[in-house]
């Protein structure tokens, strides 16, 4: 895919690479150290949804994330595009720093989870 393009003028395909070198697809995959802590969770079974509200358009869920010898209960509420629009988490980052830089890897994970479960 993305290895050709199409000259309207010319009518005709051309060859066309993307980049000299292979892209590295390990550092591309997640967008930060979070999506990547997120999914290790769901690797390791550290993820249980354990309430799902549909209320009046917006879908409310809470889990339990297990880090270690922590339990950390993230809430999180997604609307009907599928945009977060509340969520909270017993965790350090989110207390620092609400939503401003972000959901914490327990609020991705419990929605990756509610996806993978659900979906």
């Amino acid at each position: 895919a993305g290895r050709a393009i199409y000259d309207l003028n010319k009518q005709v395909y051309r060859v066309r690479e993307l980049s000299r070198e292979p892209l590295p697809m390990e550092r591309l995959r997640f967008a930060n150290q979070r999506e990547e802590t997120a999914t290790r969770f769901l690797s390791n079974n550290a993820v249980q949804v354990t309430s799902v509200k549909d209320a009046g358009g917006t879908l409310q869920l809470q889990g339990n994330v297990t880090d270690k010898s922590k339990t950390y209960n993230p809430v999180l509420t997604i609307d009907r595009d599928e945009r977060i629009i509340a969520a909270e988490c017993t965790c350090n980052w989110y207390q620092q720093n609400k939503l401003y830089k972000g959901p914490c890897e327990h609020i991705l994970a419990l929605r990756m989870q509610h996806a993978r479960q659900y979906q």
